[in-house]
């Protein structure tokens, strides 16, 4: 950190007098040695930004002194030579031994005092330097390592992503798969061929690290072992001897036993049964299992080293429910063949209300769900009539009086069976309750959506549109013909850059909404504001499915802003800034020049003479003159320069970003120039002058009142010195 500690060395006390008399005058903190080694000794407690060093002394002179110190431009000081005794080679010297500025005795007080600034200046403008190089560096280095990191870690969710991708289109050859086994049951096939089929199904799987050989077994009379019901690919020999596997045996039997999926990678010593000469390989055993108790195995050969995979793991303990399923299923309609008994225990099962009536009308069974239809207390008991009308092969609504009063409805489908070897009807009621609540809930959304002042629109997770309500039709101009299978990029307005859309499609994907203002463009080209609110809509996983837009025509209340804005900072009759925008001006302006070091001009303008002409030719030609004297004043100035109207005819100019203070000078000149030519108003002839008074930042103030009060004074002096003139503020008007 720079401090305002000088040290001077000169043998010379006439000189150290002299320099201290030239430099007292200034914030500098003043250390004297008569020669190098105390100047050596003093150097290093005080810690100096500047030393002033001459060359010839005794004890240690000033070449000793510099080679002691070794200054460099890293360092926080500076050497300035004063000496009367060196040569040009001793001068060159110096600078080798790392001065930074030579001065020759006798010296210029002047010269001295410009040079100590000077050499001060220079030395610490090299140490923000090299603080910004440094800081500069660090910036870079930081970047780069981030882009690394980031690079890195793209390549790994890359990489990421590709496998999700594999294992999400492998999972979906497995769902197919499942869902293939699922409508099997549905096909009019015994059980031994479906078990068959879902064999080959397994076996023939992409991307599988399986052989082509493999059984299905079931468990049937025998509680505790598995009959071979189907295989591909296996010998004769391994046939015969896997035909009957009892629990607990072999690594089949061993699963089934344990309820668990088995892997094997290799033959071990599970393999009890197994070829009298086998090639190696590895196993699947996966139980098929419904409610504990275990329905049989499905057994899969794998290629010897098979991995396991938790993913196939998991697909084949789906794929043995779905078969456990289609197995139930099965057996059901074997036994519903073999005999009606087993119905009742069937339909019990069933989440539908099962109602069984003879040809009279008359209920002859009625299952539990029944019973919850209805209420507890249910007159559709056996034994009563059926009370709706029977229409046979069609679906049809009815509505459920259940006995706490409330009214269900259910969607009643009429079959004909065989009940106790009689005819009979099998009624099925499905409660369709709440799905009609929920349609009603939609159709009433739908008609506050088509009465709703604010447009609403509908779109996929693409963004394309799919609905839109009347109002959208109103405010944007577009039919749902013109927009349908569209992207809301049709009403872009180009007034947003794709930052803008990308920040709010970031905001969606993370937070699921999205409101703010936008600009959109109407069919017939005009562009209006918006107020836009977006919602993702989810499905019951969680997964966005659709995106839904409210918006509402904002753009009278942004007009109506904007005239606000413009009258509270904007003079009505010359159109030039009023005191209030004045001041924000000249707040940024001063903010501004401290950030970088720069110079601004406030001027303060008072017509000559405008009175008279205000006075004897009208308020309207008085007006005109202002209008006129505010276009010259737009003329002269810069586009980043500030001209303002005070109220009657004093007017202020902001100059900013002046590289000398001096060139508010010329402007100035410039000013009373155009000022003193005539102005042709109402085709008459008028004449009148301009006084200004000038203050400069940071040299007659660093504060707003203060530049202000001092550019008045400035103006006061002018009109003092005769009018048609401008002055520079000083201290001597205070």
């Amino acid at each position: 950190m720079f401090n305002n500690r000088i040290l001077i060395i000169d043998d010379e006390e006439i000189v150290r007098d002299s320099i201290q008399r030239t430099l007292r005058k200034y914030d500098y903190e003043l250390f004297f040695a008569e020669n190098g080694l105390k100047g050596l000794e003093i150097f290093r407690k005080v810690e100096p930004v500047l030393i002033i060093l001459d060359l010839k002394m005794p004890v240690m002179d000033g070449f000793g002194f510099l080679k002691e110190i070794q200054p460099s431009p890293a360092d926080p000081y500076a050497v300035l030579v004063l000496t009367g005794h060196g040569s040009d080679k001793d001068t060159e010297r110096c600078f080798d031994l790392g001065i930074s500025s030579f001065l020759r005795k006798p010296f210029n007080i002047y010269e001295l005092k410009g040079t100590v600034k000077q050499t001060i200046a220079l030395k610490k403008a090299e140490a923000e330097l090299s603080k910004y190089c440094h800081s500069l560096e660090s910036k870079v280095e930081e970047r780069t390592s981030r882009l690394s990191a980031l690079n890195k870690q793209l390549s790994l969710e890359i990489e990421e992503r590709k496998r999700v991708d594999k294992e999400l289109i492998r999972s979906f050859d497995l769902q197919r798969t499942i869902n293939s086994i699922l409508e099997l049951s549905l096909e009019d096939i015994s059980l031994s061929q479906l078990l068959e089929t879902v064999l080959h199904r397994l076996l023939e799987l992409p991307g599988f690290s399986h052989e082509s050989r493999g059984a299905v077994f079931l468990v049937e009379d025998a509680p505790d072992r598995l009959i071979m019901k189907a295989q591909k690919g296996m010998s004769e020999e391994s046939i015969e001897k896997c035909r009957d596997v009892p629990f607990g045996k072999c690594l089949c039997g061993k699963a089934a036993a344990s309820g668990r999926q088995l892997f094997s990678d290799c033959i071990t010593e599970l393999h009890e049964i197994k070829e009298s000469d086998p090639h190696p390989h590895g196993h699947y055993c996966i139980p098929i299992i419904s409610d504990g108790a275990v329905l049989g195995l499905i057994n899969i050969t794998l290629q010897e080293g098979a991995v396991r995979e938790r993913l196939e793991e998991g697909f084949l303990d789906s794929v043995s429910r779905a078969v456990a399923g289609v197995i139930l299923r099965k057996r059901v309609e074997e036994a519903l063949k073999l005999s009606e008994e087993n119905f009742q225990a069937i339909v019990d099962r069933n989440t539908d209300g099962i109602i069984i009536i003879n040809d009279d009308g008359v209920v002859q069974y009625s299952n539990p769900v029944v019973k919850k239809l209805f209420g507890k207390k249910a007159e559709i008991v056996e034994g009563v009539v059926f009370g709706f009308p029977i229409v046979n092969e069609k679906k049809t609504e009815v509505d459920i009086i259940r006995t706490n009063g409330e009214i269900g409805i259910a969607e009643m489908s009429v079959s004909t069976t065989r009940w106790w070897s009689k005819p009979a009807k099998l009624v099925t009621l499905h409660d369709v309750t709440e799905r009609k609540m929920a349609e009603k809930k939609l159709e009433l959304a739908a008609k506050i959506s088509e009465n709703i002042l604010e447009g609403v629109v509908v779109t996929d997770i693409e963004g394309n549109i799919q609905m839109i309500n009347p109002s959208f039709e109103t405010i944007t101009g577009y039919s749902i013909a013109e927009v349908s299978g569209k992207t809301l990029s049709i009403l872009k307005s180009g007034r947003h850059d794709p930052a803008f859309y990308n920040e709010m499609w970031d905001a969606l994907k993370v937070h699921g909404k999205w409101q703010g203002e936008i600009w959109n463009r109407h069919k017939n080209g005009v562009t209006y504001a918006e107020w836009l609110s977006i919602t993702a809509i989810k499905d019951e996983r969680g997964l966005t499915t659709h995106y839904v837009g409210i918006f509402s025509d904002i753009t009278e209340r942004k007009l109506t802003e904007e005239r606000f804005r413009y009258y509270a900072y904007t003079d009505i009759l010359t159109g030039l800034a009023n005191r209030l925008l004045f001041k924000d001006r000249l707040e940024q302006a001063l903010s501004h020049a401290e950030r970088n070091n720069r110079s601004i001009a406030l001027m303060f303008l008072d017509l000559d003479n405008f009175k008279h002409v205000n006075d004897t030719a009208g308020h309207d030609t008085g007006d005109l003159l202002l209008k006129e004297v505010a276009f010259r004043l737009k003329r002269v100035v810069r586009k980043t320069d500030t001209v303002a109207r005070m109220g009657g005819d004093e007017f202020t100019i902001i100059l900013f970003d002046l590289d000398e203070p001096e060139d508010s000078a010329g402007i100035a000149q410039k000013i009373l120039s155009f000022m003193n030519q005539p102005f042709i108003l109402k085709g008459k002839e008028y004449a009148i002058g301009a006084s200004l008074g000038i203050s400069i930042y940071p040299v007659d103030g660093g504060e707003p009142d203060i530049l202000i009060k001092n550019a008045d004074l400035a103006l006061y002096q002018a009109k003092e010195n005769g009018k048609n003139h401008f002055r520079f503020y000083t201290t001597f008007m205070n």
